[in-house]
C-alpha cells in the first residue's frame, strides 16, 4: 500500500512536479490527439488478429509460414 502522506507538511508548493505533469499532458495532447484513431490502433492488442480468428475459424495449420 502506498502512503498518501508522511505527516510532515511541505514548506513550498511542488511546482516542479506540477510542471512535469502539465508538460507530459501537453505533449500527449499535442502529439496523440490529432491522430487519436491511429494512436489507439497502434497501442491496442487485437487477439483475433494474433491467433487467426479474423474469418471466424481458428487457423490450426502449423505449416503456415505467414
Amino acid at each position: 500500500m502506498l502512503p498518501l502522506s508522511d505527516g510532515i507538511p511541505a514548506r513550498l508548493f511542488p511546482i516542479v512536479n506540477v510542471l512535469l505533469i502539465v508538460a507530459n499532458f501537453a505533449v500527449f495532447i499535442l502529439y496523440e490527439l490529432p491522430h487519436l484513431n491511429a494512436a489507439v490502433y497502434h497501442a491496442s492488442f487485437y487477439p483475433e488478429v494474433r491467433i487467426g480468428l479474423v474469418s471466424g475459424t481458428v487457423n490450426t495449420d502449423t505449416n503456415n509460414q505467414n
